[in-house]
């Protein structure tokens, strides 16, 4: 009797992992089952993508793709969805961006249909959410229904609440800050140490070769903002950079024949080296600069 409930147990058990590892096959499958489902974090993330549904005052329901209440997106995010073909006007229907601290309408963007919208069936549409903000905060989308007549009795709106965030381009993502120096009269007086310079930041796109980026930086030389302030440089501004490289620890830099073109007395020499060699200095990289003049080294910059 013992071995005959022994054997059915077995014989259940083995039909229960079978099936279940059919079914955890197919994701859309396991999902279904809680017990499937809870042990794989696939159905989670299923979930996640999934939109909402909300309703309109009125009762329309408008199914919301890629997107929730209480989500955070940036300036840019493309909106999808879908809502009956009486929600349109020629295809579109206008979706208000309200500042949720203060009530006000910040801006009205508009949902295209993407498929034929003269229909009673649900019609899929998109928007891009557009709005100038200067920081991330709360707001409501405001799904409006077409009423180009303005009659009360058309009036209709769902919303959903958001975390909107500001839209950063990929330029802005990718640029880097860099030090240039300077000479400065106010901070450093009748040029009592000569080899006094001072750094300025300039913010350029990332780059591989920063080091010569920021050069190239120094030989644009000041802006106004600079000249304001005091800086000035000893630098040509038509100097030219032949070649760079850096090797345990030592930048090599060439420059053209520019660089020593009307070059006299020692202060302005160390001037010069100064601003060249803080500006690559900064770098971890780079311990120490060798300057060249097209390849020449011996007797460069010298007063």
């Amino acid at each position: 009797m013992k071995n005959t409930v022994l054997i059915v147990i077995i014989a259940v058990l083995s039909i229960f992992l079978i099936g279940f590892a059919y079914v955890s096959q197919d994701e859309q499958l396991c999902c279904k089952y809680s017990l499937c489902a809870n042990i794989t974090k696939e159905c989670e993330k299923e979930e996640e993508a999934k939109g909402t549904e909300i309703s309109s005052e009125k009762g329309v329901k408008i199914k919301l793709d890629n997107i929730k209440e209480g989500d955070t997106v940036e300036v840019g995010f493309e909106v999808k969805g879908s809502v009956t073909g009486s929600w349109f006007t020629e295809g579109v229907f206008p979706v208000r961006i309200i500042e949720k601290e203060t009530n006000s309408v910040i801006i009205t963007n508009t949902a295209r249909a993407t498929d034929e919208w003269q229909t009673d069936e649900d019609v899929p549409f998109s928007f891009v959410i557009d709005a100038e903000i200067e920081e991330e905060g709360s707001y409501i989308l405001r799904f409006d229904k077409a009423n180009p007549s303005g009659l009360s009795d058309e009036y209709d709106y769902a919303s959903l609440s958001v975390n909107l965030k500001p839209y950063k381009s990929v330029a802005e993502e990718e640029n880097v800050d860099v030090k240039v120096f300077f000479s400065n009269s106010k901070l450093n007086p009748d040029m009592k140490d000569c080899k006094l310079v001072y750094p300025v930041t300039r913010t350029i796109p990332k780059t591989e070769a920063i080091a010569k980026a920021a050069l190239e930086e120094l030989i644009k030389g000041l802006t106004q903002e600079d000249k304001d302030d005091a800086y000035f440089t000893n630098i040509n501004s038509n100097v030219k950079i032949l070649g760079l490289s850096i090797e345990d620890g030592v930048a090599r830099v060439d420059f053209s024949k520019e660089l020593e073109e009307g070059v006299a007395g020692s202060c302005k020499v160390e001037s010069i080296r100064a601003q060249i060699e803080e500006t690559l200095k900064q770098f971890d990289n780079i311990n120490s600069v060798v300057i060249s003049v097209e390849g020449k080294v011996e007797g460069i910059l010298q007063p």
